[in-house]
């Protein structure tokens, strides 16, 4: 996993230069392996922003503390251009116009003094232990250190990866053109597109699992009980179009994707009331503007909890719809009660158990 240093980089080893770093403010759930010292970046590195970064400062050094001194950093989120265009948008630093990473303001303050507000760096991505030459540090760090957070704070749950359980046990329902064996179609009111049809409907051009879903319908693919054992999320990708200079314009299929059992369904999550956490283009060519967007729905939510609920223990879902966990068998994408006259049209891929 990739890490940045202010000095920070994309390409191991090597120092991009200029970008700007703006200081901001989080609390987060600490971890004894986790640093507190949060970015997040912008496009064009918004693909790859799970990881840890290392900055230094880049420019202007009289305000820097120490030009050769470096902080790591952990990115927990990209500045995605997805907002419309007025005065309060993130259209000037999250639109391509500039790349910057939002530091928070511990890891800001390490480098040079939170009055600037804007410094350059310069950064690097780095490996998860990876240790400065030089660290940058500050003898009295800001009130509401992560470290030692006002009683008050309120911490969110993050799905890094060392802080999931390791008894999960991920599993494919479809990916790149074939369905997993041991699932079967049982889908009603449904049209899905035969997978010989849409060669070119998947991801990077693969095969896609396209369907249109009449009212009151789903695209449902059954399994066998226990299948949703000792996994914690739901992870599908769906296309979403040429998203514009914005991203305003992604055609998000307005459907629902719910689990059900043999006892009954479970809660079914709007999809657009998920934030999407992954983004690829349709292709690997400059200029490509079509995108795929991914998202992780995680089972507390099929349970009636908010849908930006996380969970990194399979031990703490029981169930939902009448049904235990080791009854589950069924991933449902249903078309919304409540849209009359409305049939979308769709595509998934790489549909998985994680």
């Amino acid at each position: 996993m990739p890490q940045l240093e202010c000095n920070i980089a994309v390409n191991w080893g090597e120092w991009f230069p200029w970008c700007f770093a703006l200081s901001a403010h989080w609390f987060v759930q600490g971890h004894q392996h986790t640093t507190h010292s949060l970015v997040y970046l912008s496009p064009p590195h918004h693909a790859g922003a799970a990881g840890r970064f290392a900055a230094k400062m880049g420019g202007r050094s009289y305000v820097c503390h120490d030009e050769s001194a470096s902080v790591v950093v952990r990115s927990v989120d990209t500045c995605r251009c997805t907002y419309p265009p007025n005065e309060k948008s993130n259209r000037r630093w999250c639109c391509g116009d500039v790349d910057h990473l939002d530091l928070s303001k511990w890891a800001f303050e390490k480098l040079a003094e939170l009055r600037w507000g804007v410094i350059k760096l310069e950064y690097r991505a780095v490996p998860c232990d990876h240790q400065p030459e030089k660290q940058a540090w500050i003898d009295n760090p800001s009130e509401g250190n992560p470290k030692n957070p006002p009683s008050d704070a309120k911490r969110r749950t993050r799905d890094w990866p060392e802080l999931r359980s390791k008894n999960i046990v991920p599993k494919v329902i479809f990916n790149d053109g074939w369905i997993q064996n041991g699932f079967k179609d049982v889908s009603w009111s449904a049209w899905m597109q035969p997978l010989e049809q849409t060669k070119q409907s998947g991801m990077l051009g693969g095969p896609g699992m396209c369907a249109s879903v009449n009212y009151g319908g789903a695209l449902a693919l059954k399994a066998w009980n226990g299948i949703f054992k000792q996994t914690v999320a739901l992870e599908f990708w769906t296309y979403v179009g040429d998203t514009g200079y914005h991203g305003d314009r992604a055609d998000i299929p307005d459907i629902q994707v719910s689990i059900s059992g043999d006892k009954g369904g479970c809660n079914p999550v709007r999809v657009m009331s998920l934030k999407p956490i992954m983004f690829q283009h349709t292709c690997l060519t400059f200029g490509c503007k079509e995108e795929w967007w991914g998202y992780r729905a995680y089972l507390p939510a099929f349970a009636g909890s908010p849908p930006d609920t996380i969970l990194n223990d399979p031990q703490w879902f029981n169930g939902c719809g009448g049904n235990e966990v080791w009854e589950l068998n069924t991933v449902e994408f249903r078309h919304l009660p409540w849209r009359l006259g409305y049939t979308p049209y769709f595509c998934l891929d790489r549909v998985h158990l994680v």
